[in-house]
């Protein structure tokens, strides 16, 4: 138990450096919108792009439940996404700033299903806290990413921030290379248990269905979020993209207790639940961050929405996990996640678009119905056992 106790700081070092990565080019946009004279769609490209080259999680996730080498994947993913953040700055076009994008994605795609497996393999009995605890490292990551790179622009050009900000995922890849071991060896299953299996799959299906669906809606909201933010405070407040990029990541500020608290009242009341409450709270947050000035009011609601972004984490994993059976998370993380960056792709060009034709106010609320849609229909489902 000590053990495993000291292992969920290096889960949540891992998760910090994956969720650092992945907040970069959202708040890169603004800087790369001005400086490659882009329209909207064409700027909503690049994390759709990083978000296409997520989709290889569906690779990561069959392979990892075919070997017992899942914390080799997530190390080695580590630092191969620190290295295609970096190369962003030695793109000299759009079309090769698109392809870097697109390759820092597919390195990025190694962590969530051979990672999150690790941690719910480890923890079986704590699987909520453990998962919140987890959770820390994403909410610290996302808030970090866009801190740093604010931080950093402000004083150095962005391509100079880009090579500091690659460092911390080099150290922290070693360090999880070192400390998480695999907890099985891979074994040849019986016909029957594998049948067992599969039957039990086609059982849970049509509420697997049910359930990506209406995360996927709660998704467009979250999506729509991050990677506009940083522009919608650039253009309607005039401010200079270094301080969007820090109002970015301290949006996730409180995310790095919104993940355990979801993972502790996950344990109580029940996973279904609090991923409806999360949507329903992100829908409330956008439609009021609408209604108020530059400010403190703004500050908090940028805070609050980051907090319900947090608590959904958790409870989408553990509802994930405890649906299927335990030899084939694997593969259910990768099509969970897969699922969700293939949407997460599809939306930033839908909302740039709305921007494009309307307005942020127009893209902005039609994120937070959407949103408020999927909350309802997850209240449907049935808690898993």
């Amino acid at each position: 138990m000590r053990e495993k106790s000291a292992l969920l700081p290096a889960f949540t070092l891992g998760h910090t450096a994956h969720h650092l990565y992945t907040a970069i080019i959202p708040a890169l946009l603004p800087i790369l919108k001005s400086t490659f004279n882009l329209t909207y769609v064409e700027t909503a490209l690049l994390p759709t792009s990083f978000q296409a080259g997520l989709t290889a999680q569906i690779i990561v996730g069959l392979y990892s439940d075919k070997t017992a080498k899942r914390s080799i994947i997530v190390s080695v993913g580590l630092a191969a996404t620190a290295a295609a953040i970096a190369a962003l700055s030695l793109a000299p076009t759009y079309h090769l700033l698109l392809a870097t994008s697109f390759l820092a994605g597919v390195a990025a795609s190694t962590y969530h299903p051979a990672g999150t497996t690790l941690v719910t393999e480890h923890y079986p009995q704590k699987m909520g806290f453990a998962l919140g605890v987890h959770a820390i490292g994403g909410g610290l990551g996302t808030s970090l990413g866009p801190i740093m790179l604010g931080a950093l622009a402000a004083t150095l050009t962005w391509q100079e921030a880009l090579y500091l900000i690659s460092l911390p995922g080099l150290i922290t890849a070693l360090i999880y290379s070192k400390l998480v071991k695999d907890v099985w060896t891979f074994k040849s299953e019986d016909k029957k248990q594998t049948t067992s299996e599969k039957g039990l799959i086609k059982q849970v299906a049509p509420t697997l269905t049910i359930f990506l669906t209406a995360y996927l809606m709660g998704q467009f909201a979250a999506e729509t979020m991050v990677d506009f933010i940083p522009l919608y405070l650039t253009e309607t407040f005039l401010i200079t993209a270094p301080i969007a990029a820090i109002l970015l990541g301290l949006m996730r500020i409180l995310g790095v207790i919104g993940g355990p608290i979801g993972g502790l009242i996950v344990d109580k009341l029940g996973s279904k639940r609090i991923v409806s409450l999360s949507f329903f709270g992100q829908a409330a947050c956008i439609l009021l961050l609408l209604q108020v000035e530059l400010g403190g009011a703004l500050y908090i609601i940028l805070a609050l929405t980051g907090f319900f972004f947090a608590i959904q984490i958790p409870a989408g994993n553990a509802y994930l996990a405890k649906l299927v059976p335990e030899k084939r998370r694997g593969t259910a993380y990768a099509i969970f996640f897969t699922a969700n960056v293939g949407w997460s792709a599809f939306v930033p060009p839908i909302s740039g678009a709305v921007i494009e034709a309307h307005s942020f106010q127009t893209a902005f609320t039609l994120a937070a119905t959407v949103c408020a849609a999927g909350a309802s229909i997850m209240l449907t489902l049935k808690e898993p056992r």
